[in-house]
């Protein structure tokens, strides 16, 4: 099962479906790139593709999840601190249940992420997309 699936389950259907089409997006073009500069041509035993898929993934579920849920935590902290229980923004409720599961959304990310050694400035997609043009192998991220 590929990251990406495993990141949205259960986060939505609307939120989920735009997060899988635009990994999928991403992966078509990248593949597109990876075949023009003839990388599929590199001894594939050395290279850790699921790998470069992961973070792939991880990169998307960061910006479209975790930035949103880590601004939305700062406000509700922010808005506590002047009495206010709970927000009203469209159909959603930011209140104590809100705050404990995205809380427990991040921290499950970051958790993730610590495990693995990885830095969120190695989950920018720009980089990725650098780094498969300069023609450099999955293994070298």
């Amino acid at each position: 099962m590929e990251m990406i699936n495993v990141l949205t389950n259960g986060i939505g259907t609307n939120l989920g479906k735009e997060i899988r089409v635009e990994y999928f997006n991403n992966k078509t073009r990248l593949l597109k790139l990876v075949n023009h500069k003839n990388l599929d041509k590199i001894d594939t035993t050395s290279l850790n593709v699921e790998y470069f898929w992961d973070m792939l993934a991880l990169a998307i579920f960061h910006e479209k999840v975790i930035v949103p849920f880590h601004g939305s935590i700062n406000f509700i902290k922010n808005t506590r601190s002047y009495g206010v229980k709970q927000v009203e923004m469209g159909s959603y409720t930011l209140d104590n249940h809100y705050l404990k599961k995205t809380e427990s959304i991040t921290t499950q990310f970051f958790a993730i992420i610590n495990k693995y050694e990885l830095t969120i400035e190695q989950l920018n997609i720009p980089n990725i997309e650098a780094h498969i043009k300069a023609g450099k192998s999955f293994s070298d991220l």
